[in-house]
């Protein structure tokens, strides 16, 4: 097991790779204290009122039932058909 991870990273290049020379090279840590440690979670809010199945609180529609008289539209449209 422990030859499949170190052939893994190796593979996938997720941990540096052995070099001996450092001449030259900027020193930094691979698994270092990390400046993001003292980032804290968000924050959540919500309203302990909020209920989606009240009917009264449902906001208005802008749907609008389409009119008796569609059949208007088409009126006269057969007789010009060929």
């Amino acid at each position: 097991m422990a030859a499949a991870v170190k052939e893994t990273l190796g593979k996938f290049n997720a941990v540096p790779s052995i070099d001996f020379d450092t001449e030259g090279m900027p020193d930094i840590p691979a698994f270092g204290a990390s400046p993001y440690t003292g980032i804290q979670p968000p924050k959540t809010t919500y309203n302990p009122d909020y209920n989606p199945f009240n009917v009264s609180a449902a906001p208005p529609s802008s749907y609008s039932k389409p009119s008796k008289d569609w059949e208007q539209l088409y009126a006269g449209l057969e007789r010009h058909a060929s």
